[in-house]
């Protein structure tokens, strides 16, 4: 045996070469009394080793773990936080398409008996009628301004107006926020009667100008019949009578007529109002040359005997001492 020079590798006697480094023993052949010591040998890797990390580095690519970022631009967490934020806009719209749905719902299919409520008027082909008031507790005013009350209610399409032992049923054929029209049939007869809202100040005062229309004219026609039968009784009695020509407050009146006059209307409450008279006691009852005015104030509503004024705009129209319709 002899040992390589080179490496100091054990070599058989007969190695022209050096199985470890190569080395050429021709010239460096050391004699077997002088050995040295081997170098350790080098730890070989199993081939199966090598073939594990020549798999890992070829495919490490596809094994390499992936880290998600985290911040909110993007990742998991970024797309999670954009689901989120879809969702929550998808639920405000649905509840704004909600609370929509439910005003609709409150404001334009409202209920019978909610668009029933309120001040109705007559709609009549010579103008307009009196009013009906339906209230929330179940009673109406039939004519407003009075305190007696009718009740009503509703059953499907049937109107029911009850006023002490007696009940009206009608049916309603049409109803909106500023339209009723009912329909009555009665002895094989139907009767359709058509009403518009209108706002219950403006009903409330209509139906005092009109009822101070009718108190004027009652009281005017009261100083008109006053004046005819005193001068009656008068020239029966031989006496003679004077025409009769004032304007002014009843408080002021004079004379024989005056004063009777003056008298009448205190007996009726009405003494405190204005007057116009223009009274001939020659003249004949139905004599268009002969009237009374009177009304509660200076300004108030006019009424008027012979031809008492019909209608609230044409007394509004009328002026003392012009005689209305001449």
């Amino acid at each position: 045996m002899k040992f390589c020079s080179q490496c100091g590798s054990q070599q058989p006697d007969d190695a022209v070469f050096c199985n470890k480094c190569g080395v050429s023993f021709n010239n460096a052949v050391i004699p077997p009394q002088q050995p040295q010591f081997q170098q350790p040998p080098q730890f070989q890797q199993p081939q199966q080793f090598q073939q594990l990390q020549q798999f890992q580095q070829q495919y490490q690519p596809q094994f390499q773990p992936q880290f998600v970022q985290t911040g909110v631009q993007g990742g998991t967490v970024a797309a999670k936080g954009s689901k989120k934020k879809l969702i929550i806009i998808i639920s405000a719209i649905v509840a704004v398409i909600g609370i929509t749905l439910l005003i609709l719902f409150l404001f334009v299919f409202k209920s019978k008996k909610d668009l029933i409520i309120g001040t109705w008027q007559e709609v009549k082909e010579n103008g307009n009628g009196s009013y009906t008031k339906f209230n929330k507790d179940g009673t109406v005013d039939l004519f407003i301004g009075q305190d007696r009350k009718a009740t009503y209610k509703i059953d499907g399409d049937t109107l029911i107006i009850s006023l002490d032992s007696i009940s009206q049923s009608y049916i309603i054929d049409e109803l909106t926020s500023d339209k009723l029209v009912l329909k009555q049939t009665y002895n094989g007869k139907t009767e359709e009667v058509t009403f518009k809202k209108v706002d219950d100040s403006q009903a409330v005062q209509t139906t005092n100008d009109k009822a101070a229309l009718k108190t004027a004219n009652t009281n005017a026609k009261l100083i008109f019949t006053t004046c005819n039968n005193t001068a009656s009784d008068l020239i029966a009695d031989g006496e003679r009578v004077d025409k009769l020509v004032y304007s002014g407050p009843v408080s002021e009146l004079t004379g024989v007529l005056g004063n009777a006059v003056k008298q009448a209307l205190k007996d009726n409450n009405a003494d405190s109002g204005y007057v116009y008279i223009y009274f001939d006691p020659l003249a004949d009852y139905d004599s268009d040359d002969s009237f009374a005015q009177w009304s509660a104030s200076e300004d108030g509503i006019i009424g008027q005997y012979p031809n008492p004024i019909k209608s609230v705009d044409n007394s509004k129209k009328t002026t003392f001492g012009k005689k209305y319709g001449s």
